[in-house]
């Protein structure tokens, strides 16, 4: 009865992997994804050591000391995610997206004899995806226009739009070494491949109160992608002695190796209120084939694991240094603009350049698993997951694709099932978290039209959370 109830959850296990990515994960944030299904309920608190092949991206150090030669699919699916900007453009028009579904899928194996010093592991992982679309309309009537130009308040209608596809895909190749009965050491080699689509667009109309009931318009529409390859390391060294385990890992940054972007760029206003005169205005500008660096700082992360009777424990710290703010690509001046002074109106070069940066990051996960019966755990764990985002970027007049710069905070539950060479996971997870003074720019401001052209940033609040479901299945399919 147990083997047939496994095949089942096995056969819906695996069509979880064929389901599309919708949306998931924060584009600033290091941790919001974990990888093998224990490892996910454990909260990543399994750098002192996994237990399977997820090693090689925990701490590979420890892969010497998994003695399992198999070849795993793991799945994890998320339910639902909500987030909410208040008021972003000041006439009480909320901010709000609400995704469902996510599919973060790890495919990996070992390889080498059980008690084989020398282990090889292998693995293809989604640390990043991240999909983000929204939109906030504005209609009433709003002071919009000087009131010596245009007495009492205008009929305002506006629209501003924000999408963004961020993923990521890693391949890992690692080794791990067995120095003595006690002692681990190992690295992992990763292939990451990194893309991005990102659009930006607004617009505003709005009468004015003078004798011909004056029609001004306003448009602006920005959007980049491209696609970046680097090769990062990752160092590791495991300790165990009986019960107890304790784990350090070591990545520098990554190494750049190709890559190649786009961006383009269109504004058009008619009536629009420039250069102490009414008058139309327009600027575009289109460039491809730019090419892209992309950086990543140094992380270091440090755990132990140990066991009590039935009980296991599980403690993680992961610190990521700070990336000082760089471009991402720098294109060159050769759009056009009428009159001449409103490419400088939007920010000149700046205006299609895209920044990236990053403040140093602190995190650390706490676990809790019990072993009920022999063969069923029940696992319960805690952990922060700091933004990386840096506030410097706030006044920056350029590109920034930027969303979530909220802290968050994850509480996962579930259980383990073993069934001969089948392990099911199940789990509740949640997560949270806020922002009181999210800083927002490129939002029109409908309560002055200066603002239009280049908007000042405004600060507002921000708030996030999600619920979720993991089912995860790992099964021998053979042993080496």
């Amino acid at each position: 009865m147990m083997a047939i109830l496994f095949r089942k959850l096995a056969i819906a296990a695996y069509m979880i992997l064929l389901i599309p990515d919708l949306a998931n994960s924060q584009d600033s944030h290091y941790a919001t994804q974990q990888f093998g299904s224990r490892s996910t309920l454990m909260g990543g608190a399994t750098v002192g050591y996994a237990r399977d092949n997820s090693s090689i991206f925990y701490n590979p150090g420890s892969l010497s000391f998994v003695d399992s030669n198999s070849i795993t699919l793991t799945a994890n699916m998320y339910q639902m995610e909500h987030f909410r900007m208040e008021n972003p453009t000041g006439a009480g028009e909320h901010l709000i997206h609400s995704s469902v579904g996510s599919v973060p899928l790890m495919v990996g194996g070992m390889l080498g004899q059980g008690k084989n010093r020398f282990k090889i592991g292998y693995g293809v992982i989604s640390p990043t995806n991240f999909s983000f679309n929204s939109t906030t309309r504005t209609e009433g009537i709003f002071p919009v226009v000087n009131e010596l130009e245009s007495p009492g308040n205008e009929e305002f209608i506006g629209q501003s739009t924000k999408r963004s596809q961020l993923n990521e895909v890693v391949g890992i190749l690692g080794f791990g070494y067995k120095l003595n009965q006690n002692w681990g050491i190992g690295l992992a080699n990763m292939a990451m491949g990194r893309s991005q689509n990102f659009s930006q667009n607004s617009y505003a109309r709005f009468y004015l109160n003078d004798s011909k009931n004056t029609l001004s318009t306003y448009s602006n529409g920005r959007e980049l992608q491209f696609f970046h390859l680097r090769y990062g390391i990752k160092l590791g060294v495991c300790y165990r002695n009986k019960g107890f385990s304790a784990g350090f890992a070591f990545m520098p940054p990554t190494i750049g190796i190709a890559g190649s972007g786009s961006v383009a760029s269109d504004v058009l206003g008619t009536n629009l209120w420039f250069e102490n005169a009414r008058q139309d205005v327009v600027a575009n500008d289109r460039q491809q084939k730019l090419a892209i660096q992309y950086r990543s700082s140094f992380m270091v992360s440090a755990g132990l694991n140990w066991n009590r009777g039935r009980s296991s424990f599980g403690l993680a710290a992961q610190f990521h240094g700070r990336k000082p703010e760089y471009l991402v690509f720098d294109p060159a001046v050769s759009g056009f603009a009428l009159p001449a002074k409103m490419y400088e109106q939007l920010g000149g070069r700046r205006f299609l350049q895209l920044k990236d940066g990053a403040r140093p990051v602190f995190n650390f996960s706490f676990a809790y698993e019990y072993s009920l019966f022999r063969n069923l755990n029940l696992i319960a764990s805690f952990a922060t997951n700091q933004t990386s985002y840096d506030t410097g970027l706030d006044s920056w007049q350029g590109l920034k694709t930027q969303i979530s710069t909220w802290d968050l905070y994850h509480v996962r539950m579930g259980l383990t099932v073993k069934q001969g060479h089948s392990q099911l996971s199940l789990g509740l997870l949640y997560g949270f978290g806020n922002d009181p003074s999210r800083s927002v720019q490129g939002e029109f401001n409908v309560t002055d039209e200066n603002q239009l052209l280049n908007p000042a940033p405004s600060v507002t609040k921000a708030g996030y959370y999600s619920v979720g479901l993991l089912l995860g299945y790992s099964f021998l399919l053979f042993d080496i």
